[in-house]
């Protein structure tokens, strides 16, 4: 069992919070959206809290990439101790599947925005509205907004960074 030592108590219950809100997020979006249309796109077409409600509000899709990266951040905070005493193959290993997760997540980042500026462009400007792009390809049936998609990919891409830095720079045994 995880030891958590009395200093480490705030990163335990930001982790902890983290995935409430998560909970919490997933379930408001499912309860208020259609379940129709792209992949995510109730994550981008909602505002919690509702505008007029309080001053300040943001899609869900935002919220959840704020509570990601605090979640992760503090588990790696977490964690530290046991990255520390990984053994170098293990070490090389996990390096070796956070740079792979690294590369892929930059690659389907810069795609998604070639793709939302070519959809864009394409557009009259009386109906430019990139909140609603979405990827059909390869199958209509199957699209993914890409507003969604973009931010999930910078939210993996930002946590296996910082995975990797922590990796590398915890120093071996």
């Amino acid at each position: 069992m995880l030891q958590i030592a009395a200093k480490k108590k705030l990163p335990l219950y930001v982790l902890l919070g983290s995935i409430a809100a998560i909970a919490f997020l997933v379930a408001y979006v499912a309860a208020n959206g259609t379940g129709e249309g792209p992949v995510g796109e109730a994550f981008v077409n909602e505002e919690l809290p509702p505008p007029g409600t309080f001053p300040y509000f943001l899609k869900p899709i935002t919220w959840l990439m704020i509570v990601v990266f605090a979640g992760w951040f503090s588990f790696m905070e977490l964690m530290k101790n046991q990255i520390k005493l990984l053994d170098d193959n293990w070490r090389y290993f996990y390096a070796m599947v956070l740079f792979i997760i690294v590369a892929i997540s930059f690659y389907e980042i810069l795609y998604n925005f070639m793709y939302w500026g070519a959809i864009l462009s394409k557009q009259p400007e009386a109906a430019l509205d990139p909140d609603n792009v979405a990827n059909g390809f390869p199958s209509q049936l199957y699209q993914v907004n890409i507003v969604f998609a973009t931010k999930v990919g910078v939210t993996i891409f930002a946590c296996a960074v910082y995975a990797l830095a922590l990796l590398k720079f915890s120093g071996s045994r």
